[in-house]
């Protein structure tokens, strides 16, 4: 009996350069036409998916950011960093809409993600996790 392996190739179609540490975490918009990227350096940046060219940087995390998302419309970012603060963003004027600060000094945000009405985070070490509504 033969076997057959069928290898796929793929193309990059965008390299996003400009983060000066390690990027942890990365998402498209709901739309697709953005991609935000939380890194080592402590920010989170918004990219424009088609010419890759980085169009706002976002400051204010302590601790490394290991996680980001959009919500769903489009319009709120949520990011999560090692010493477990979480930050909810405007996403079009870059300002911090709210904050929580020190789940646990000993854990870091693994994940965060929103729904239509509340957002939830996952941290490591403990496996903790829990839900706010907004």
């Amino acid at each position: 009996m033969e076997k057959k392996i069928y290898v796929t190739k793929f193309k990059c179609l965008q390299t996003l350069e400009g983060d000066s540490a390690s990027v942890l975490s990365v998402a498209f918009s709901p739309d697709g036409t953005k991609i935000i990227s939380g890194s080592g350096d402590k920010t989170i940046k918004i990219w424009d998916a088609n010419t890759g060219q980085c169009l706002k940087t976002f400051k204010g995390h302590s601790g490394v950011v290991t996680s980001v998302a959009y919500s769903p419309d489009g319009t709120r970012i949520i990011s999560g960093s090692e010493g477990g603060s979480i930050k909810i963003w405007d996403a079009a004027s870059s300002l911090r809409r709210a904050a929580i600060v020190s789940l646990s000094s000993s854990l870091y945000s693994a994940t965060v993600s929103f729904s239509e009405t509340s957002f939830t985070n996952s941290s490591s070490t403990s496996g903790s996790s829990f839900s706010l509504s907004s």
